[in-house]
């Protein structure tokens, strides 16, 4: 009885292996071929400290930035490429803004205005 049920645990370990495999390999080429379509490249907020030597305060910003890596395209080399080689990981801006903020305690002879960008996607 005890050798009997052995046997019967491999056949049915033998029946659901090709099925894990089955599906490692399906979910493996679904990655593969969806990642460019997944962007890991988001907006974060990130403080910057700006100052100007003459002005009389540091002002600290709240602004967002871009950060991890969205894939982009290099079309300087199109002769005899695959599109493919010409893929790049590099965060850009597809939208941004500036925005200018008045640094305090400037003298009147300085431009206290500072832009800066914001990301917005």
């Amino acid at each position: 009885m005890e050798l009997q049920r052995r046997g019967h645990f491999y056949k049915e370990r033998n029946i659901h292996l090709p099925r894990i495999m089955t599906i490692f390999i399906a979910s493996i080429i679904f990655c593969l071929t969806f990642k460019q379509g997944i962007s890991f490249c988001v907006p974060t907020d990130y403080i910057m400290y700006v100052e100007n030597k003459e002005c009389t305060y540091c002002l600290a910003v709240n602004t967002t930035v871009c950060a991890g890596f969205c894939h982009t395209r290099d079309p300087n080399l199109k002769e005899g490429l695959p599109k493919s080689t010409l893929s790049q990981t590099a965060c850009t801006y597809k939208a941004y803004v500036q925005k200018t903020v008045l640094i305090p305690g400037c003298p009147l002879h300085v431009n206290p205005y500072f832009s800066y960008p914001v990301a917005l996607t």
